[in-house]
Order: structure tokens, then sequence, then C-alpha cells
């Protein structure tokens, strides 16, 4: 073999080599975690996920505050009247709905921490609610 074909065959061997070698980092992302069969099966679940979400358009945003329990688009007396109503319940099966939206610490029952949540968050809904008029 002459020394130009022994020179080509290197030359093709290391281009090889470099080829495999970017092929490698290509099919890693960029924390270094390798792409594959598990990533694959990871997607797979993901898109099986999604195919439950119901149809129409994405969500919005809850227009009602967390605070305005009885979702009538103000926080009044009436919220604190519902607030006192669940304030020392705990979640258990049927127990009312109510216990859940206002235990904010998520504990499992509705205690003086959330009360002080509540409050703070009814206050901030009323005050917004003034500078809206």
């Amino acid at each position: 073999m002459n020394s130009v074909a022994c020179l080509l065959l290197c030359l093709i061997f290391l281009s090889l080599s470099s080829y495999s070698q970017g092929i490698n980092q290509a099919n890693q992302n960029s924390s270094g975690v390798p792409l594959g069969p598990e990533t694959d099966a990871f997607f797979s679940q993901v898109q099986k996920g999604k195919q439950k979400l119901p149809a129409g358009p994405p969500s919005q945003e809850d227009p009602f505050s967390l605070a305005d329990l009885n979702r009538d688009g103000k926080c009044d007396g009436r919220d604190i009247k519902l607030f006192r109503k669940v304030l020392g319940k705990c979640a258990r099966a049927g127990s009312s709905a109510m216990v859940s939206e206002t235990d904010f610490d998520l504990d499992g029952c509705v205690t003086q921490k959330d009360k002080q949540v509540f409050l703070d968050l009814w206050q901030s809904c009323k005050n917004s609610s003034k500078r809206g008029k």
C-alpha cells in the first residue's frame, strides 16, 4: 500500500470517528443525560396524558379571588361567614369542598394559619375592588 492510500484511509477513519462522536453528543441533552428508550417511554406517557385533556382552548386563570368563597365577584362579609363555617374542620370523605378550598397550607384541616392567609387574601381583594371603582 502506498503512502497516499494509507493517508486516505487514516483521514477516512478520523472522519468516521469524529462523526460518531458528534452523533453521541447529539443524542444527549444539555444536562448530559443520554436520550434513548427511557426518554422515549417518558415522552410517550406525556403524550398519552395530553390526549386525556379536554378539547378546546387552554384553561384560563380563575377570575375570582381565593377569598371570594361564594364566587359572586365581591369579597364581603358573606365570604367571611363561609370561612367561619369551615374553620376547624378537616378534609375527609364526604366533607365539603369548601374545606379543601380554604386549607391554604394543605395540612388537611382549616386552621388558624389558614385563617390568617384567608384574611390577608380577603383584605387584598377588598382593597383591589375599591381601587377598581
